[in-house]
């Protein structure tokens, strides 16, 4: 780099002079003429063949007299400059194509080495390398026992827990319907409205029952007449015959000839038979007709919520036609459903965790199994088990606000493996 070589170089100055150089290396020039002059704007002339290949330098005075530093050459300039200094000391003359290729660097050549201040900037204020190699060691340590423990935790969930299929959230809900063809007369039904069981929440009537009932009525009065009438002839007959006894005259106690007092007496009491016989048919229904009626009211089966109101005033309904949707008292509960294979695995009591989404927030319910039926699941699986949930940390109201009926949820139950290897009751007393 610092060896000089004697060959002319041509420096251009900023106030247009031209000086040559005879003496010059990779790292300097050194000519008399250019330690006095302005450096700043300087250009750099290579001679090449005939031609002259210029380019900006940054000069700047050296430590000796005549010298002056070549600084901030760009990869392309000390290419150039380079095969000519490297072609001086050889005695070749530069080939055309070397020097294109020297024109044609791509990029400013930088030092890829680390120097020691950079490598002790990089090593300021670091712990020593025993240090740091202990403290990479624990991180390790506690990254592989987080994931190991995730890992562990989750075999140890699916082996223990065994979650229900379609669970759902459910109540005691009963639709009350119509019992005969009527005509809805009187609503006290509101819905949301807690009521007691037997309170009526509809009157119904039926406009053709009530027309034929009191017919019957008319009917049951005219026979009623007939039988007393026919009642008071038997009992006027029968005094004859107690008049007759008492004057001494003889009484065979039966007919002894068409229209004696016996053959009277017989046809009276048949007809008394005849009319209270039919008496006791019309008294007979018009009790079923009143029982029907009676029916029509619509009544709460048991403490409760009314739901919805499914009909209105007036309005003429069917036997069977929803009237009232109820819910009877009591929390709601959770169903979910298990396959036939694993009914030896669960019990009556066994822990259970409901997990929903209430307004984004997951929330997490404990509760026990109260209720194992076989019962077909949903989809018509035969053969499955019904599981019912029993959410003893709630109370009545607190599931009722929690809990929709019929809200799909996530439930399962847990076998209590890890009470059993520590020899606690894998149920709460």
């Amino acid at each position: 780099m610092s060896f000089r070589v004697a060959a002319p170089l041509l420096v251009g100055l900023a106030d247009g002079s031209v000086v040559q150089v005879r003496e010059w290396s990779l790292r300097a020039l050194y000519s008399a003429e250019l330690a006095g002059s302005e450096l700043a704007g300087a250009s750099l002339s290579i001679p090449f063949q005939g031609v002259h290949i210029f380019f900006p330098v940054t000069l700047e005075p050296g430590t000796v007299p005549g010298e002056v530093l070549l600084k901030e050459l760009s990869g392309r300039q000390r290419e150039v400059l380079a095969l000519f200094y490297r072609n001086l000391l050889s005695g070749r003359m530069a080939a055309v194509a070397d020097v294109i290729t020297a024109l044609d660097t791509p990029v400013d050549l930088v030092p890829l080495t680390e120097t020691d201040r950079e490598r002790t900037a990089a090593t300021a204020g670091m712990s020593p390398r025993p240090v740091r190699v202990v403290a990479h060691l624990l991180v390790y340590l506690a990254l592989a026992a987080a994931v190991f423990g995730y890992l562990a935790y989750a075999v140890y969930q699916r082996f223990d827990s065994v979650p229900l299929q379609n669970a759902r959230v459910t109540a005691d809900l009963r639709v009350l319907a119509a019992p005969a063809v009527a005509v809805v007369g009187e609503v006290l039904a509101v819905p949301g409205a807690a009521v007691a069981a037997g309170a009526p929440l509809m009157r119904l009537s039926a406009p053709e029952t009530r027309r034929t009932l009191e017919e019957l009525m008319l009917a049951i009065e005219r026979n009623t007449a007939q039988v007393r009438d026919v009642e008071m002839r038997l009992a006027a007959h029968l005094a004859v015959r107690g008049a007759a006894v008492e004057a001494g005259a003889e009484d065979p106690g039966v007919p002894l000839q068409p229209g004696d007092f016996h053959d009277v007496r017989m046809r009276l009491e048949d007809e008394l038979r005849d009319r209270a016989r039919d008496l006791r048919v019309l008294q007979a229904e018009a009790g079923r007709l009143r029982e029907a009626l009676a029916a029509l009211d619509v009544l709460a089966p048991t403490s409760g919520r009314v739901l919805a109101v499914e009909v209105a005033p007036g309005q003429a309904v069917g036997a069977g036609t929803p009237l009232v949707a109820f819910e009877s008292d009591g929390p709601r509960t959770v169903d979910g459903w298990l396959p036939d294979a694993l009914a030896g695995s669960v019990w009556t009591g066994m822990r259970a965790s409901v997990r929903l989404s209430r307004e984004g927030t997951p929330v997490v319910l404990a509760g026990r199994v109260a209720d194992i039926q076989a019962e077909a699941r949903p989809g018509n699986t035969a053969g499955a088990i019904r599981l019912r949930i029993a959410l003893d940390a709630l109370s009545e109201a607190e599931t009722r606000e929690i809990l929709g009926v019929g809200a799909p949820v996530r439930a399962s139950v847990a076998r209590g493996v890890w009470r059993r290897w520590l020899g606690l009751p894998a149920v709460d007393g």
